[in-house]
């Protein structure tokens, strides 16, 4: 239990239980940032329709398409030691992805090596990015950051036009439980060009008959990391909130940071609700993140602008 606590990458849900869902969210970004491109091997334990699935969500010179892969469950193939998922004919590991599949004639094919993968911190309050909330048995969903990010090599195959993927850039994090919540925020961009990296999620927490609105957040600056959460002190404030912008502040002791979203290039995934991969979402894949960092102890000033992020936005 603790191993998986602390190691999210690894298969968190019994296979057999009904009514549950996992997947693991590959997401790379090419050297010249012209194309995005995110793989969601997964498999949901709906009672009379368990499945496994392969999602993604592309952008390539700014058109943007997304689809969803299903085969039977057995076809996903998991091993612990050393963590790796077969699925069809692609396969996943901590130090490579091999994509070979064929959506109604849109096929996508090749191999990318992953680099280095720059994780959290960890510690026995905090195990992972749910901090203590990551010991409770009944969370509804639970997150998982596995890299932050780590570079990439190799090539792609799509719809017949080769994609190099050298010296980019990837992202992998993950989500299990039952179902997404019905109401939540959640962001992510590692192409600034100092090398740092962010995420943010905020989400209405059911919890023990109530609920709360909970947040987790990382901002790394390449060196370090700075991080923002329920479990924490410190809070945020959603500033301003439209379709396409949004604005929010996040503060922990003497730490600021301000962050803005301009969404644009979206298309729809496929996510759970009581382990059934049934909501039909929309993630912005060419988002445009600035954030503003202050620390008022060091005196560290950062301020940055990074295209193309990650950006959601359910029930707001």
């Amino acid at each position: 239990m603790l191993k998986k606590i602390r190691n999210q990458i690894l298969k968190q849900v019994d296979s057999k239980r009904v009514g549950f869902f996992e997947g693991w969210y590959f997401k790379q970004v090419s050297l010249s940032l012209d194309v995005v491109v995110s793989f969601i091997p997964g498999f949901s334990t709906e009672e009379g329709n368990q499945h496994a699935f392969l999602q993604y969500i592309l952008v390539k010179n700014n058109v943007v398409k997304s689809g969803y892969v299903k085969y039977p469950l057995s076809d996903f193939v998991y091993y612990e030691d050393p963590f790796t998922i077969e699925l069809g004919s692609s396969f996943f590991s901590k130090d490579k992805m091999v994509i070979n599949f064929d959506d109604n004639g849109f096929k996508i094919k090749g191999t990318i090596l992953f680099g280095e993968f720059l994780d959290i911190g960890k510690s026995v309050y905090a195990p992972n990015i749910m901090g203590p909330f990551a010991y409770i048995p009944f969370m509804e969903c639970y997150h998982g950051l596995v890299s932050l990010r780590h570079e990439l090599s190799g090539a792609l195959v799509i719809d017949g036009e080769d994609e190099v993927f050298d010296g980019g850039i990837g992202y992998i994090e993950k989500d299990w439980g039952k179902s997404f919540p019905k109401k939540y925020i959640w962001l992510q961009c590692n192409s600034f060009g100092s090398g740092s990296s962010l995420f943010l999620s905020i989400a209405d927490i059911p919890f023990g008959g109530f609920g709360f609105d909970g947040f987790i957040g990382v901002f790394h600056d390449g060196k370090r990391e700075y991080r923002f959460g329920s479990y924490l002190r410190g809070g945020y404030k959603i500033v301003s909130l439209t379709e396409e912008v949004l604005e929010v502040e996040l503060w922990r002791g003497p730490v600021r940071l301000f962050i803005r979203v301009s969404a644009c290039g979206a298309d729809s995934l496929i996510a759970p609700v009581a382990g059934r991969m049934s909501l039909v979402i929309k993630e912005a894949v060419s988002a445009v993140v600035e954030y503003s960092f202050v620390n008022k102890k060091t005196g560290d000033v950062f301020e940055e602008r990074g295209c193309p992020g990650s950006y959601e936005v359910v029930g707001y």
